[in-house]
């Protein structure tokens, strides 16, 4: 029983970790775009981080800007299949379903770290 409640906790902190982000993430992205690279080496793995430059949209939110709307809707959730992939998703006025990113975390050195994103198509 105490190892259901050891991955419960983790799972919480998890969220919280990716929710706390995401943020400070919109936040940056609207008002002081220069804090968006520390904060994506901050929870990128390095290989992941070195893969952003050739990218002609955000990664973290699967789009070219962000409005409020999208912000007020955000949602941060663990996958109730894989407890090493956290689902964000939001609302956008340009579709019909929100939009999905997944996010495939781990711990290294005791920090949690985004290995990959994936986006539901």
């Amino acid at each position: 029983m105490s190892v259901g409640i050891h991955c419960q906790n983790k799972t919480s902190v998890n969220e919280d970790i990716i929710r706390n982000f995401y943020k400070k993430y919109c936040i940056a992205f609207d008002q002081e775009y220069n804090q968006i690279d520390s904060l994506r080496k901050s929870i990128c793995t390095e290989n992941l981080y070195n893969t952003f430059d050739s990218l002609e949209y955000d990664p973290f939110l699967n789009s070219q800007d962000i409005t409020n709307s999208m912000i007020n809707s955000l949602q941060v959730e663990q996958s109730e299949n894989n407890v090493n992939q956290i689902i964000v998703s939001y609302n956008t006025p340009y579709r019909v379903k929100p939009v999905k990113i997944y996010l495939h975390v781990s711990y290294f050195n005791g920090v949690l770290k985004v290995v990959s994103i994936k986006y539901e198509v």
